[in-house]
């Protein structure tokens, strides 16, 4: 996974993770209260962990071509855009 250092990224607004192979979601992400963008597409990831709704900003998410057959019960309230491949 990723380095508990890659939380640290704050003031990061798109990030761009499609095609690593991931297994789970990397929750790091979700203490990147900044993002506004972000694409984890075209991995194995089966699930999206609650904190995924402390992500305030985010305005898109990509999660297609996974393997997530199941949205969190809460999510970003901003959020406009979900792309998932069920």
């Amino acid at each position: 996974m990723l380095p508990e250092s890659f939380g640290q990224l704050k003031m990061l607004t798109d990030l761009y993770m499609s095609e690593n192979k991931f297994s789970e979601f990397p929750v790091e992400v979700t203490e990147m209260l900044s993002l506004q963008k972000l694409s984890l597409a075209c991995n194995d990831i089966t699930f999206l962990p609650a904190e995924i709704a402390n992500l305030e900003e985010l305005r898109f998410l990509d999660v297609s071509f996974n393997q997530i057959r199941q949205l969190p019960g809460a999510i970003p309230v901003g959020l406009g855009s979900v792309w998932v491949g069920l």
